[in-house]
């Protein structure tokens, strides 16, 4: 990624020699552009937003403190490192407390431009992933806990006066590798898009937020993924993504969620891939589909082992599709669904291994729905004790994802055991009860030594501030982070911090 650079130097021979004694390329910068003094600079910083200004001290018009002045009034988003002539202690004192990140001395040589250049890169992309990290958090409370506390942070990203407009888009990609690959190439193809922002949810899940500026366009979305995934899906690791209206205003970005996740359901069910807009006057096709708390409790009965509840959940579905007169193209396009979602579950617990295949290839055409339902609840009982006899694996697998989602998820404030119950589709009695048994020690135990783990290991490291690292440890509030680490630990971050110094000499 290239840094845009701003010189500001009211000498023409100062300006060409900053430019001239730097390779640009090699540290990833561009300049931008120049300016005379600091009203020039100003315009310039409106066209080109450098993320870098080089600032001469003493110029005419507006000098480089009352620019510097300028940009921390207006919360401009920018790393200034001071150049001048003049080396007075009032000038520096002035320039500190207005946030000037660097500061150096002219004449200076090539070596240590270059290393201010590079601090500030270093600097840049640390704010840029703490920005990330509070922004996806800030995101995903926004879509499943739109609270008053959460709307007002929200306000610190987004001027909610101004017109906006937002889309959510949800992708399910069911097998573990493929969607590894998938998130590979997805953050490789929109890594210069400001304007995307991915959040992992749960074990099968991946969250877009989308920006779309001030105009409105239903279908720019839905035709950027239709492009990735003509670009890089093959038929067998084609994920499913549904895709919810445009909202007018971030604060409803939540609506588009659920209408994603509803294609999405839909998807699942009648066995479909590809991309999917959310349509608000659906054909009569919607009738067909049973309901989404159907399918959840269906799962969290098949993963629980629940015998009579998944056939309880079957039999209200097949009495859903049988009131409805579902035709019999749809009739088989939905219960290859039921039998896919009953293998693919069923082989997370075997390693990808199952007995029976002949039963999973059945040929639903000519058959009654009765018959078509029998052999559905069939394939699901005999797959309820085939499981049942790797009853350490299925344990052991629910704990090690457990563990992985947390891990995924540590630096998120919104962690919780509902959370994880809800990605692996399982009671969260359940999943607190197996992991207790598994891993020896509670689930909340284990999210606290694992916060505190990576605390130490930022805190020897000695460059990040400790509210920073609050942040990226799933600490909204410093103090609270402080205090947690105290009790666990026994001594404060700060304590650590000199005590890991001192071990380190």
């Amino acid at each position: 990624m290239m840094y845009k650079v701003l010189i500001v130097d009211d000498e023409p021979l100062a300006r060409e020699y900053v430019r001239k004694i730097v390779d640009w390329d090699k540290l990833s910068l561009d300049v931008c552009a120049e300016a005379t003094d600091g009203e020039d600079a100003l315009m310039k910083i409106k066209a080109c937003q450098p993320d870098i200004i080089l600032l001469d001290m003493i110029m005419p018009l507006m000098d480089g403190l009352a620019l510097a002045e300028f940009i921390k009034e207006h919360h401009i988003k920018t790393y200034i490192i001071i150049i001048t002539g003049s080396d007075e202690i009032e000038y520096v004192r002035k320039s500190m407390k207005l946030d000037v990140r660097d500061y150096l001395l002219k004449p200076f040589d090539v070596e240590e431009l270059e290393h201010a250049l590079v601090q500030a890169k270093k600097q840049i992309q640390k704010d840029d992933m703490s920005t990330m990290r509070h922004k996806k958090s800030m995101i995903y409370n926004l879509l499943f806990n739109p609270v008053d506390e959460n709307i007002a942070i929200a306000k610190e990203y987004f001027d909610l006066d101004k017109k906006m407009y937002f889309q959510i888009s949800v992708m399910y990609c069911s097998k573990e590798q493929s969607r590894q690959r998938l998130i590979k190439r997805l953050r490789s193809h929109f890594s210069m898009d400001n304007s995307i922002l991915f959040i992992k949810n749960g074990i099968s899940q991946i969250i877009c937020f989308y920006e779309l500026g001030d105009k409105k366009n239903k279908t720019e979305l839905m035709n950027r993924f239709q492009c990735f995934l003509d670009k890089y899906g093959t038929p067998l690791e084609q994920p499913l993504v549904g895709i919810g209206h445009v909202c007018d205003t971030i604060l409803e970005i939540g609506n588009s969620y659920k209408q994603a996740l509803e294609m999405v359901n839909n998807g699942i069910i009648f066995g479909e891939k590809g991309v999917k807009l959310y349509k608000t006057n659906p054909s009569d096709i919607a009738k067909y589909f049973y309901s989404i708390t159907d399918l959840e409790q269906l799962l969290v009965a098949l993963r629980s082992g629940d015998q009579q509840k998944v056939i309880m959940q079957l039999e209200n579905i097949f009495e859903h599709l049988e009131k409805e007169k579902v035709d019999y193209e749809h009739l088989i396009t939905i219960s290859n669904g039921l039998m896919s979602i009953c293998y693919s579950t069923i082989t997370e617990n075997t390693s990808g291994r199952y007995a029976d295949g002949d039963s999973m290839h059945y040929n639903f055409r000519h058959k009654k729905i009765s018959e078509i339902k029998e052999h559905v609840i069939q394939f699901y009982v005999e797959s309820i004790k085939q499981n049942k006899t790797v009853k350490r694996t299925k344990a052991q697998k629910v704990a090690e994802d457990s563990v992985d989602f947390i891990k995924d998820n540590y630096a998120d404030p919104a962690l919780s055991i509902r959370m994880i119950g809800e990605a692996l589709h399982l009671d969260i009695s359940y999943v607190r009860r197996v992991f207790k048994k598994v891993m020896g020690k509670t689930m909340n135990n284990y999210i606290i030594e694992l916060r505190m783990q990576k605390s130490k290991e930022l805190l020897m490291k000695n460059v990040y501030k400790h509210s920073e690292i609050a942040s990226m440890v799933g600490y909204i509030d410093a103090a609270y982070f402080s205090k947690s680490f105290k009790k666990y630990v026994g001594i404060t971050p700060k304590e650590f911090e000199i005590s890991s110094q001192y071990r380190s000499e």
